[in-house]
């Protein structure tokens, strides 16, 4: 089975990944929502997620970086696994709801930390889904945890 070890840090827009700053750009820009980062985010966090593999044929480990932003509207998130261009998603506080990934039946089968996050999204055709953002233990972690659920309850 694998394993997951996941590392959060706080982090301003400007220190993240050139890559990851560009994507989150344009993704904001294709969607009519750059007044979403006119200013700093409310937070903004870079989380490593290394996946160590086990077993036989377990290879190297593998590290994806995540960074998500808290604006005043939006969640926007950032996925770029090593090696690949980042993927973007974004979703208005008022339309999805969250649930922390350890208290999932998903968990027993696949340990992991983070958030589930269910909702509407605004580049996904069905319009909503689910996803998943891997947080470590960090007090940046928990702090990102309690703001969105809060954002989300205050949207509402």
């Amino acid at each position: 089975m694998d394993q997951y070890l996941n590392r959060t840090r706080e982090c301003a827009f400007t220190e993240l990944d050139l890559s990851i700053q560009e994507a989150i750009r344009t993704h904001l820009h294709r969607y009519g929502i750059e007044k979403a980062l006119t200013g700093e985010p409310i937070l903004c966090i870079e989380t490593m997620a290394q996946v160590i593999k086990s077993g036989l044929f377990a290879g190297k480990p593998t590290i994806t970086t995540h960074t998500s932003l808290l604006t005043d509207d939006w969640l926007v998130t950032a996925s770029m696994p090593e090696g690949k261009t980042p993927g973007v998603i974004s979703a208005r506080y008022g339309e999805i709801s969250t649930q922390d990934y350890e208290n999932t039946a998903a968990y027993k089968l696949i340990p992991n930390s983070g958030l589930d996050v269910i909702g509407l999204r605004t580049n996904s055709d069905e319009g909503s889904g689910s996803i998943f953002i891997p947080l470590g233990p960090e007090p940046a972690a928990v702090k990102f945890r309690i703001i969105l659920k809060d954002l989300i309850a205050r949207s509402l």
